[in-house]
């Protein structure tokens, strides 16, 4: 984030008051408050606003968060390696 010129970056999280800390820590003025990406339907809901999306879900997530990155339209980035994310 220190180094972007992205105008906004979302940070999301399944449990909101998590989601809600991490942009308090980061204190930066292009993250707004959207702390909740509960189930698949919320998370694509805002993937699709977004360019690019940074996944640092757990590994037994990367299906699911990897088909919600494709049903969104939007690229995506998997911090956590590369597996099942190859079909899409």
């Amino acid at each position: 984030m220190q180094f972007s010129d992205f105008e906004e970056i979302t940070i999301g999280d399944h449990d909101e008051k998590v989601g809600r800390e991490v942009v308090k820590w980061l204190n930066d003025p292009r993250s707004p408050s959207e702390g909740g990406c509960q189930g698949p339907g919320r998370a694509v809901g805002i993937m699709k606003s977004h360019d690019i999306v940074m996944d640092g879900t757990t590994i037994t997530l990367n299906g699911m968060s990897t088909a919600c990155i494709a049903e969104a339209g939007c690229h995506g980035i998997n911090l956590n390696g590369f597996g099942e994310e190859y079909p899409f």
